[in-house]
């Protein structure tokens, strides 16, 4: 059963993907809790754009997979490598602030992403080959 649900690893990442990029594309204010500026058309916009819709792009394409005529193996790989750029790309990224007003928040998204890429991984190295 676990290996079942390892193997479909990237359904419930596309999932993940499409309700953020869904969220950030109705509502790009969601950002301001990382001090994200929306005031102005033009970031909302942008905002909208590359990361409401390239979530959305990216949980779709996830979802839609099979009929993509993509295999499982290349799925997973594709969420793994989603989830573990962004997540090692937050660490250092937080690393390289070397500040404390940036709080526990990057270092808590950056570790559920890397579990999160981890586990999309594992997946990937399951899946029927």
């Amino acid at each position: 059963m676990l290996t079942t649900l390892v193997r479909h690893a990237h359904i419930p990442f596309a999932a993940i993907l499409i309700v953020f990029g869904v969220w950030t594309f109705s509502d790009p204010a969601v950002l301001h809790h990382y001090g994200i500026d929306t005031s102005e058309p033009n970031a909302r916009i942008a905002l909208r754009a590359i990361i409401g819709g390239g979530e959305l792009g990216l949980g779709v394409t996830l979802l839609a997979g099979k009929f993509l005529k993509l295999d499982r193996r290349t799925l997973n790989s594709m969420a793994a490598t989603v989830f573990l750029s962004v997540g090692v790309s937050r660490l250092l990224a937080a690393s390289l602030e070397r500040s404390a007003a940036i709080g526990m928040q990057p270092w808590r998204e950056g570790a559920v992403e890397l579990l999160l890429g981890g586990a999309a991984l594992l997946g990937y190295f399951v899946a029927d080959k």
